[in-house]
């Protein structure tokens, strides 16, 4: 039997006397050696693997080195995908920096996210992943890990040996780096270490430090010097197998000299998980709380847990984490007081964790994003609170939200992206700011509403700037989430009226400050995210659509524009059935009360119907209520019921059905007397002509 082993590759150590060619010129040179095995030596068998021994002539060579690859992203560990920057230059410093010591590897990034993101986690999770690849007991001593790290954090080299002084925190922050390269060259106290291949400087909360000159200038040189000895000849003394990792959720405070390449190199950005990173999580941390639904097959957990994950909101990691906790509380509460349970005394001590018990721990534990007094959850209005949908604006906002949402599969068969901007605009009093809360609830996401008062509360130059982009920072984090803009023209501003009374829509910016604002509201709407999962849906509303600027109208920018008009007779008669309707419930509730019987002396009223007390057709009709707009008819029901009231307490001889026929002829009288906003004709011109502008 004849077998074929490779034993060596080398290139020629001299120079061909015949052919005077030089040594860089010469192709490596195969030896290989002829193994003869006869069959009797195997038993008359071919041999085997096992049977197959090392001889002696090739004891010499040296074990060849596996190079791990990168691992994936599985929907059962989920990791965010930022650890994997890092988890590449461990790779490359451990693997390959021996062999192209010149090698630009990426040694220094930025981790931004908000709190509870996974920041420190996706740090942790590279080094654990990097360690594995040494793990071999025969090459590696146990508690020597061939990645180190060092985690500092701003506010505490600040308050423990500093005193506040920064001067003191930036010596001891250059005194961590040097015992880190220390660790790494093998000198020092830890020249006993040489399993270390890496360290990994892990600086936590680092705008608390380079908020002082004095440490930005530190950690500036710091870094210098790491990109300094990958192009020097000298000794590096372990300089550059150093990483650093800064963590920091307020980006504006790192100074800008540290964010450039050679420095910080790499801005890596922790985004909130989206609805299947959530299920993944949440999925994760049953199994390892050692709940015994984490390993239930039923169908009905996974679509519940599912369920959860949509209706968390907002939620980071650590808001996932502390709610399966609090979860976990109140399904042992619930075992310990039911005494009846059909499960096994052994595993009583186990929590039995349902999708009912997350949704109930929601209650105690919200959204860390959303503590913030602009954003809120999803808002409990719904389209049934508007009533009529006179133009279409209703159905046509309802087709921007919610069928990116309902429909996916439609949007991907048809190639369509769903509109990123919509902008309402209308006469006041249309419910705009209703339509745009309505959206949000109706869709299931979350509500950041921004006013111009909101804006411009600070007199500072560039103030409002930094208010706009924190609010879309903040809408990314809570996403999905609509941002609304009410009065949108008196934010970004623009000209007035152009020439002959006309709207002008040109490049007139308004003042210095809107300007701003303006170009930073352009900047923002055009990064924004607009996929069909999870995004950020911007929405404006403006009484004033001729003042805005051509740049916000071009194709691109708002994908719809949706005219929000006076309700119409139906609309009207719509908006009336559902105010009279709260007086015949209220009404009705109060009767039964024994309240009742010493206002009303007779508290009985027929369950018929409000068509019995009130004529809506004369109500809506154009001689009463004609142009009249939706704020204006329900203001006028409240000022009717006020008035009411106070008959009501100079007569205690009213009955329920009087009061209700008091309440129909009041309402009359009231509407008949008003003069509506809209009655002038030349108010509607302005929004007719911009449509026809539009189309």
């Amino acid at each position: 039997l004849l077998e074929f082993r490779v034993a060596d590759i080398q290139s020629t150590g001299s120079q061909s006397a015949t052919t005077g060619v030089s040594d860089s010129q010469l192709l490596p040179t195969l030896f290989v050696i002829l193994i003869f095995q006869s069959c009797e030596e195997t038993g008359g068998h071919l041999p085997t693997k096992k049977d197959r021994q090392p001889t002696s002539n090739i004891s010499h060579q040296q074990p060849v080195t596996q190079i791990p690859p990168l691992p994936t992203h599985s929907a059962h560990t989920p990791i965010m995908s930022p650890h994997q920057h890092l988890v590449e230059s461990l790779r490359s410093i451990m693997f390959f920096q021996q062999s192209h010591q010149n090698t630009p590897i990426p040694r220094s990034f930025l981790f931004t996210g908000p709190p509870g993101v996974g920041k420190t986690f996706s740090v942790k999770r590279a080094i654990s992943i990097a360690n594995s690849w040494s793990s071999n007991p025969t090459t590696t001593q146990a508690g020597n890990d061939a990645v180190h790290l060092i985690s500092l954090r701003g506010s505490e080299l600040l308050a423990s040996d500093s005193g506040g002084n920064y001067a003191t925190a930036a010596r001891e922050l250059e005194r961590q780096f040097q015992s880190a390269s220390k660790l790494c060259s093998g000198t020092g106290k830890n020249a006993s270490n040489e399993g270390v291949k890496a360290v990994v400087v892990f600086l936590d909360e680092c705008d608390a430090l380079v908020s002082s000159s004095i440490v930005a200038a530190m950690l500036a040189a710091i870094l210098d010097k790491m990109e300094g000895v990958i192009h020097s000849d000298e000794g590096s003394n372990g300089w550059e197998r150093v990483l650093l990792i800064a963590a920091t959720n307020r980006i504006d405070a790192i100074p800008g000299f540290l964010r450039r390449p050679g420095r910080l190199e790499k801005e890596v950005v922790v985004s909130p998980p989206k609805v299947d990173e959530r299920f993944a999580l949440l999925k994760s941390m049953l199994g390892s709380s050692g709940s015994m639904a984490a390993h239930s097959t039923d169908y009905s957990f996974e679509s519940g847990l599912q369920r959860v994950a949509e209706a968390c909101l907002g939620y980071v990691a650590a808001d996932l984490s502390a709610l399966v906790r609090r979860a976990a509380i109140l399904s042992i509460e619930k075992q310990f007081h039911d005494q009846t349970s059909s499960t096994p005394l052994g595993l009583r001590d186990r929590p039995i964790i349902t999708p009912k018990d997350l949704f109930s721990a929601m209650d105690d534990v919200g959204a860390s994003c959303l503590r913030d007094a602009s954003l809120s959850a999803p808002p409990k209005t719904n389209w049934d609170d508007i009533a009529g949908d006179a133009g279409g604006a209703k159905q046509r906002l309802r087709e921007a939200i919610e069928w990116p949402r309902t429909r996916r599969a439609a949007f991907k068969a048809l190639g369509l992206a769903p509109p990123r901007v919509v902008l309402l605009h209308g006469p006041p009093g249309c419910a705009k700011t209703t339509l745009a809360r309505a959206a949000a609830g109706a869709a299931g996401v979350s509500f950041m509403s921004l006013s111009p008062a909101d804006v411009y509360a600070s007199s500072y130059v560039g103030e409002a700037e930094g208010i706009v982009r924190r609010a879309f920072d903040l809408a990314r984090s809570a996403a999905p989430c609509v941002l609304f803009f009410d009065e949108i023209d008196a934010i970004i501003g623009g000209e007035d009226e152009g020439a002959g009374g006309k709207p002008g829509h040109g490049m007139g910016r308004g003042t210095s400050a809107e300007a701003r604002v303006l170009s930073t509201f352009l900047n923002e709407m055009d990064g924004i995210d607009g996929s069909v999962e999870d995004g950020v849906l911007v929405l404006g509303a403006t009484n004033r659509p001729g003042t805005l600027d051509a740049a916000l109208l071009r194709p691109g920018r708002f994908d719809r524009v949706i005219y929000v008009p006076p309700p119409d007779e139906l609309g009207r008669k719509a908006i009336f059935a559902m105010e009279c309707k709260k007086w015949h419930d209220a009404l009705l509730a109060y009767t039964s009360s024994n309240d009742a019987r010493k206002t009303l002396s007779d508290a009985d009223l027929s369950t018929g119907g409000i068509e019995k007390y009130f004529n809506l057709d004369i109500l809506a009709g154009d001689e009463v209520s004609g142009s009249m707009t939706g704020a204006e008819i329900v203001g006028a029901c409240r000022e009717t019921a006020v008035q009411v009231m106070r008959t009501l307490m100079h007569s205690h001889s009213k009955t329920a059905e009087s009061l209700m026929q008091s309440l129909m002829e009041e309402l009359e009288s009231s509407l008949r007397s008003k003069t509506p906003l809209l009655s002038n004709a030349h108010v509607l011109e302005e929004y007719t002509r911009f449509e026809n502008e539009r189309k």
